[in-house]
């Protein structure tokens, strides 16, 4: 198959990924310095008292536990958190059966700023004044300048990344380990928005037909080495009643010659990201231009 059916391939297989993204701006009246797992929690309690339905549905997922998916991510958009700790920007997307609930997601935002942030139980006020974007996976533009099938890009990672094969975190991912922890996490959102994930199937039963093939394709992509060190993001899990370790890593590879027919699937992770941790915004790729001097 040559590069341009593959890519067509690819871009139809991402076209039913539909999401509904938006910009939330969180304001306190004093300095709060939440992580997005915070927020994420609040919100979660609040959507728990409010909608019990929809906090199954939506938040903890549906299915089997091994193919079980949330349908919505919470991150922290790039322009971040303000320095003097009082604002805060984040992406807050939807999808799939979260699309029918939505007016009662939006809801449980307005109950969540009542409940407040931290042990000092810090209200805060949500803006939501940005607009609402629906957009499909096949959709999404290159964010750099030139072919994105041909131009030299960095794959960076500034939150971590966290690829786990066999019980272990992978330290040092190559090109294939991403391109596989990519096709498994859009494949998962895709069957849950199309509602046909198998009951008692492995997440690989799952993948398009192309999946082994873009696998194989990125072992033949000319990269760098990784260049990244690990990192830890420590969490408190509310069903364990405990702090929880998260072991990632981060840092970049650069793809010399582009990414080929692969691009749209890298394009695509940037909003839905890869790995472990996707619900709270880890493993998400972004994709740069190679400095020249």
């Amino acid at each position: 198959m040559n590069d341009n059916r593959f890519e067509t391939l690819i871009l139809d297989w991402l076209r039913p990924i539909v999401i509904r993204s938006r910009r939330i701006v969180i304001r306190t009246a004093s300095p709060c310095f939440p992580s997005v797992s915070m927020i994420r929690g609040v919100w979660g309690r609040a959507l728990h008292h409010f909608d019990i339905n929809a906090w199954q549905s939506v938040f903890q997922g549906t299915g089997p536990d091994h193919l079980r998916q949330p349908s919505y991510m919470i991150r922290s958009s790039k322009s971040g958190f303000s320095e003097n700790g009082t604002v805060f920007h984040l992406d807050w997307m939807i999808w799939g059966t979260a699309l029918t609930h939505d007016r009662t997601l939006v809801r449980a935002w307005d109950v969540a700023s009542g409940m407040g942030l931290g042990k000092q139980r810090i209200p805060f006020v949500v803006d939501m004044s940005h607009p609402v974007v629906d957009v499909s996976m096949a959709d999404i533009a290159w964010p750099i300048p030139g072919s994105p099938a041909t131009t030299p890009c960095r794959l960076q990672f500034h939150v971590p990344l966290r690829i786990v094969r066999n019980g272990q975190t992978i330290t040092s991912p190559s090109l294939p380990d991403i391109m596989d922890a990519t096709v498994t996490r859009l494949a998962l959102v895709r069957n849950l928005i199309l509602e046909t994930i198998p009951s008692n199937q492995a997440p690989q039963s799952i993948w398009p037909d192309f999946a082994e093939a873009a696998i194989a394709l990125a072992t033949t992509i000319s990269t760098t080495r990784w260049h990244g060190r690990g990192l830890t993001l420590i969490r408190y899990s509310a069903k364990q009643q405990a702090e929880v370790s998260m072991n990632g890593v981060t840092g970049y590879m650069d793809c010399l010659d582009g990414m080929g027919p692969l691009w749209p699937l890298l394009a695509a992770a940037t909003w839905l990201h890869l790995g472990k941790g996707t619900v709270i915004g880890l493993g998400r790729p972004e994709i740069m231009p190679i400095k020249t001097f």
